[in-house]
């Protein structure tokens, strides 16, 4: 499993998704660079929807983990879970806070006025 961070270099897109999903200890790696950079590929490298499907991916690994006790020590999936799905939420949030509406000016003599980048009829093939 190769793993690749390193908090003095956050200038790769790999490391952002590390960082964004915690995954940042190599003793105990949640996925491997190659499922993040699928990932980062499936998102057109935008690193906050590639986290986002990261953390789905870890949320589907821990449901296949069972509630485990021995020697009056406990492990519940719970925990893993529950934090997961926040993170997964605060994320998705900032997700749709990062979108940007732009707004100009409606007529072209307005100082503001944008040409639109598309025409009515463009994709008619008549």
């Amino acid at each position: 499993m190769a793993f690749t961070y390193a908090s003095s270099d956050l200038t790769t897109a790999l490391a952002l998704v590390r960082l964004r999903i915690g995954d940042t200890d190599s003793d105990r790696p949640l996925l491997d660079d190659a499922e993040l950079e699928a990932m980062l590929s499936a998102h057109a490298q935008a690193v906050i929807p590639a986290a986002c499907a990261c953390i789905r991916l870890i949320l589907a690994r821990i449901a296949r983990d069972v509630d485990t006790s021995h020697a009056g020590v406990n492990a519940s999936r719970d925990q893993k879970t529950q934090h997961y799905q926040d993170l997964l939420e605060d994320l998705e949030t900032e997700n749709v806070r990062g979108a940007e509406i732009h707004y100009t000016g409606a007529m072209p003599g307005d100082l503001d006025y944008e040409a639109p980048t598309f025409k009515l009829g463009r994709d008619r093939y008549d």
